[in-house]
Formats: C-alpha cells, sequence, structure tokens
C-alpha cells in the first residue's frame, strides 16, 4: 500500500512537471508490443548472452526453491526452525554484497560481476550440498548461507547494469522486461523439475546439479560477452582505420 501510494505521488508530480504536452500515441495491442519488444532485444547479441546466462541462473533458482526444504529435512535432518534460520540469513550476505559491489562494483565490469557472482555461488552451493558428508552441525551452514548471499546480489547487479550499457534509454522497459519475463519462466521450470526428480533422484544429486547451472551461467557470462564485445568493437576499429 505504501509503495502504491508512493507510485501515485510520482505519477502526479511527472504530470505537474511536464513543461508541453505530448501527442497521444499509438497504441498495439499488448502481445504485439511484447513480441516486437523481445525480437528487438534479441537482435542485441550482448542481451542475448546475458539473457541465457540469466536463463540457466533461473532454471537453478528454481530447483532451490523447491528442493531447500528437502534438503535440510533430509539431508540435515532438521525441522522448519532451521529452515527459516538459513532462508533469513541469506538477507545478512545480501546485505554485506550490496555494500561491497556499491564500493568496488565500479572496479569491475558488468562481465566480471556476472561472471564471479555465478562462479563464487556455486562453489559455495556445492560446498553446502554436499556437506552433510563431513558434518550436519548447523553453525557451519548457517555461516555458508551468509556467505552464498554476497555472490548473489553481485551477479544480479553486474546482469543489470549489462543490460543498461548493452541497449539505449528508450529501449531499458523492453530489455527489463524480457529480462524478468525470461528469469520467471525459466524459474518456473526448474521449479517443475524438482517436482518431478525430487522423489525420482537423490536430492543432493539434483542440487549438485543445480550448482552445475549456476557454473555454466558464470561461464556463459565471462566467455559470451567478452565474444559479443569484442564482434561490437571490430566495426568501430574497422571504421577508425577507413577513415585514417
Amino acid at each position: 500500500m505504501v509503495a502504491a501510494a508512493l507510485i501515485a505521488v510520482a505519477r502526479r508530480a511527472a504530470h505537474h512537471d511536464a513543461t508541453q504536452p505530448r501527442a497521444p500515441e499509438r497504441t498495439s495491442s499488448f502481445f504485439t508490443a511484447w513480441r516486437s519488444g523481445l525480437a528487438a532485444m534479441l537482435r542485441n547479441r550482448s542481451v542475448r548472452v546475458t539473457f541465457l546466462s540469466v536463463a540457466l541462473g533461473g532454471i537453478a533458482q528454481g530447483l532451490f526453491v523447491v528442493l531447500f526444504v528437502v534438503f535440510v529435512s533430509r539431508a540435515l535432518h532438521a525441522d522448519g526452525t532451521l529452515t527459516g534460520v538459513l532462508r533469513g540469513v541469506q538477507a545478512i550476505g545480501g546485505v554485506a554484497g550490496g555494500l561491497i559491489v556499491g564500493i568496488l562494483g565500479a572496479r569491475l565490469s558488468p562481465r566480471l560481476l556476472m561472471s564471479l557472482g555465478a562462479t563464487t555461488f556455486a562453489l559455495i552451493s556445492l560446498v553446502i550440498w554436499n556437506g552433510p558428508a563431513v558434518t550436519r552441525q548447523p553453525e557451519w551452514y548457517i555461516l555458508l548461507f551468509i556467505l552464498v548471499g554476497a555472490p548473489g546480489i553481485a551477479y544480479n547487479s553486474g546482469a543489470f547494469a549489462q543490460i543498461q550499457q548493452s541497449v539505449p534509454d528508450t529501449d531499458l522497459g523492453r530489455a527489463f522486461g524480457g529480462y524478468y519475463a525470461i528469469f520467471n519462466a525459466s524459474q518456473g521450470l526448474g521449479m517443475a523439475a524438482a517436482g518431478l526428480l525430487g522423489d525420482a533422484l537423490s536430492v543432493v544429486l539434483v542440487l549438485n546439479v543445480q550448482a552445475a547451472l549456476y557454473l555454466a551461467s558464470g561461464a556463459v557470462a565471462y566467455v559470451g560477452l567478452r565474444s559479443a564485445l569484442r564482434q561490437h568493437s571490430a566495426p568501430r576499429q574497422r571504421s577508425t582505420v577507413d577513415i585514417g
């Protein structure tokens, strides 16, 4: 309700600050606009690579959402109290990660933020999922879940920055709309897969696949975006040579 009130105030302020009336824009159907926006985004190679990385991360997140509770009960032999604590302490790492990215993020490219964030997230996840073979002490997992919050913030910040740098300001709405559509759809796919595989396979095995998907997401961001940036800079270099 507070958010809705703020949006209403912002809309009135924007209307009041407008100096010149705008001509009415021609409207199209929602699905026509959505398809044209998605097609425009997919023509941009940097955006395509970012979306692919995000899709892999979304599937991994869907697997986690469903199987995390199963992991706590079956692998750690714990109850709902530890489940709630582990989910809650991730916010500590998230806040710390936001502060770190705010301080150091400008020194790293979005590509590095995405690849380092996803890779670090995957490595910590592998330690968590395979940890019960060594210990089931709750303190150990509380610490790991605090740590895993930071690389998640780094990855998301890198993805947002990469999209902002890849498209003109007029297409930012379409780009972020495509981002959330692809992430939510892939997360739903991961949740459905977790529901089908959760009882058929070992929960630790499926969660190791989840960590591997995050590794793949980081690799796609690092390799794919580097190639896309090189391809984007090549025409500029040739143009400079021709002019000379």
